[in-house]
């Protein structure tokens, strides 16, 4: 539903966009040159906004989003060449949906390479994101 524009919005930018059925991925290994992992999260960074939504995360809820983001880059790791990159993203301000998710994927993934990682807070109040470029290993 979030996506339901990006094809017009890839093709006005003149970027190349293919969109992936997790049920063929296998056909896709080592195909890309980058991958964009906008994972689902907590929305912490954007709690100013919406704030309804820090009361609806729940130590469960919260749990069920780490998994999926782990599953999201144990699924992406294997699509990208060698040299190419991953770029993790959240519009979370949580340490633990950015940078221990990333901790935890480069001591599983030896052959992966933190190339930076950025917090960023766009006003006082709070609302920002996180993003962390990966990189597979040669």
């Amino acid at each position: 539903r979030k996506l339901k524009d990006a094809d017009l919005r890839a093709k006005r930018a003149g970027v190349k966009f293919k969109r992936l059925d997790s049920k063929n991925l296998e056909k896709y290994y080592c195909s890309f040159d980058c991958i964009i992992a906008d994972v689902p999260c907590s929305g912490s960074g954007a709690w100013r906004r919406n704030p309804q939504q820090k009361w609806r995360i729940t130590p469960g809820s919260l749990n069920k989003i780490l998994t999926r983001q782990t599953m999201i880059l144990d699924e992406a790791k294997d699509l990208v060449k060698r040299d190419g990159y991953i770029f993790y993203m959240t519009c979370s301000l949580l340490k633990i949906e950015n940078e221990e998710v990333i901790q935890k994927f480069l001591k599983e993934n030896k052959y992966f390479r933190l190339l930076n990682k950025k917090n960023v807070t766009i006003d006082s109040y709070g609302d920002g994101f996180f993003c962390a470029v990966l990189q597979k290993k040669n």
